[in-house]
């Protein structure tokens, strides 16, 4: 009988090592090389003009695609157990965007999360600001200076203004400097 799987000898009291868990390497990996085939509904971002026309910007181009990437992971994306991304994340997401930042903001970087939620971040000048949209579409901001003061930090939703508003004033007011030491 050949042994599709080697196994330790009964002569030994040293049993083959246990395989090697997943590592953050195979998420990076899919991250970055998406293997072919992989396809899914594909999300479209346009933004309303003021006189009602629909159009596309670089922002909500970037937006798009980096949303894009995301939803098409795979169940277990990071070598485990990671749920996909879910729809209530990306709509949360998609809603709270515009509400604090636009055409002239740097764009956040987006990350996926194993809940099935989205992270998107802005690192600016030493200052940093987080969201963090969980899997069921609930958001949590921290947003920090370089000096490790912590400017905000808690829920934030579509319907929150005094929070949106402060994440806006702070994703315009790092942008604006970042614009100007380039």
């Amino acid at each position: 009988m050949i042994a599709t799987n080697p196994s330790a000898s009964g002569s030994t009291l040293r049993p083959l090592p246990p395989p090697r868990p997943p590592s953050l390497q195979t998420a990076e990996d899919f991250y970055s090389r998406r293997p072919s085939g992989v396809r899914g509904p594909r999300l479209t971002i346009q933004v309303i003009g003021p006189n009602g026309v629909l159009y596309r910007t670089s922002y909500s181009m970037y937006v798009e695609n980096e949303l894009n990437r995301l939803v098409e992971l795979p169940q277990g994306w990071d070598g485990r157990h990671a749920a996909q991304i879910t729809n209530e994340a990306v709509q949360t997401t998609v809603d709270l965007l515009p509400a604090i930042s636009d055409e002239q903001s740097v764009p956040p970087q987006f990350f996926p999360l194993p809940d099935g939620g989205i992270q998107f971040e802005w690192h600016v000048g030493g200052n940093d600001i987080e969201i963090e949209v969980d899997g069921g579409g609930e958001a949590h901001a921290v947003a920090v200076t370089a000096d490790d003061n912590i400017l905000f930090e808690g829920e934030i939703a579509i319907d929150q203004t005094r929070s949106l508003f402060a994440i806006r004033h702070l994703v315009r007011s790092w942008s604006a400097y970042a614009a100007r030491t380039r």
